[in-house]
């Protein structure tokens, strides 16, 4: 299945970088469902075992490779090869190379966490924990659509020194990410417990999960932010930067994580986890705002955006926090509970997208 998977990423990636957006995200949705779907037949319908989902996982990444790989033929892509060229692979090497190591390094801090915690705490406590951080490092997933969809347009317009298509490219993909994960994050923030209690129907369970919510998903609202430099640097072809800023933070993560919950305790240790995100994402804006003056009013743009939604969503589920006390019982309330942030997500991303642009225009 992971094999299948590379495969079809590569192919992906190419519509992507064709700016094939509409097909390549049409394949994506329907295999999502339909990866879903299939699984759920196979446990709950045929009642079958772990490795039958892993067949079903093989079976879907395959297919969707294939489907992959007729679009990009389907596309006219005729500088894509299925076969591999040595001669253009040497030419990317000085690119590759630090690509790699980068993903390499990106590969062990996405699972640094758990191996640490699993050698600190109980299995119980680490099964709690890897069950709570798939939910909150999952949201990251909601940030990578936009910077995706972007990226083509933020690379072709640095090429071709274009520093106000760039510009526009960047802040778009900003107000989205901003707009589709800040309010989720901060409303899990705020509300873990009674999400744990809708999650897990155990109020034993919810309980043992109130200390991982906030250091959690705290950390989740830095990490999307270091996604917009990541791109930058990456349409830059810089990624060297990139690997660099990388192997620093593997470096200081057994430190840093391991040596929070050593001293203060498993609770307040792992407000280690956003201490090491803002390290990251300072460490990439240093780094952009040194690049030149472009670069420098790209991070001054994602500094004063981000700061500003975040306190402004800060304060608003603060005050709504005081007044939401109970937790919700019944089908009708939990809907409510979960659509209202959802909805005030919805609303930021309409006026920052279509209002704001459309009042410009016409003004």
């Amino acid at each position: 299945a992971l094999a299948l998977r590379f495969f079809q990423t590569l192919y992906q990636h190419v519509l992507f970088g064709a700016q094939h957006h509409k097909s390549a995200n049409t394949v994506i949705g329907f295999f999502a469902a339909f990866r879903a779907t299939c699984i759920m037949l196979v446990l709950f319908v045929f009642e079958g075992s772990l490795e039958s989902v892993f067949v079903v996982l093989a079976i879907s990444n395959g297919l969707e490779a294939l489907t992959f790989l007729a679009t990009c033929h389907a596309k006219k892509l005729w500088y894509f090869q299925t076969r591999p060229s040595w001669k253009r692979l040497k030419k990317t090497v000085s690119f590759m190379a630090p690509v790699s190591g980068a993903t390499i390094i990106a590969l062990l801090l996405s699972q640094a966490d758990r191996i640490i915690i699993g050698h600190l705490v109980s299995l119980e406590q680490f099964g709690l924990y890897s069950l709570v951080a798939s939910y909150a490092f999952g949201i990251n997933a909601l940030a990578y659509a936009p910077g995706n969809v972007f990226y083509p347009t933020i690379t072709h317009a640095l090429h071709n020194n274009d520093k106000q298509a760039a510009a526009e490219a960047v802040t778009r993909t900003l107000n989205l990410i901003l707009t589709l994960v800040f309010p989720v994050c901060l409303w899990a923030f705020f509300y873990g417990p009674a999400i744990g209690s809708i999650i897990f129907k155990d109020a034993a369970t919810a309980i043992m999960t109130l200390p991982l919510w906030k250091p959690l998903f705290l950390a989740c609202c830095l990490n999307v932010l270091t996604i917009i430099p990541f791109k930058i640097f990456l349409a830059q072809n810089r990624p060297d930067i990139i690997f660099k800023i990388n192997l620093i933070i593997l470096f200081l993560y057994p430190l840093v994580f391991a040596g929070g919950i050593s001293v203060f305790g498993y609770e307040k240790g792992l407000f280690a986890l956003p201490a090491l995100a803002g390290i990251l994402f300072t460490s990439f804006l240093l780094c952009l705002q040194h690049r030149g003056e472009t670069e420098k009013l790209f991070a001054q743009k994602i500094i004063f955006k981000s700061t500003g939604l975040f306190v402004l969503l800060f304060l608003f589920y603060a005050a709504t926090h005081v007044f939401i006390t109970a937790t919700p019982t019944s089908l009708i309330e939990q809907l409510l509970f979960a659509g209202w942030p959802l909805a005030l997500a919805g609303g930021i991303t309409g006026w920052f997208l279509v209002l704001a642009p459309l009042k410009k225009r016409l003004a």
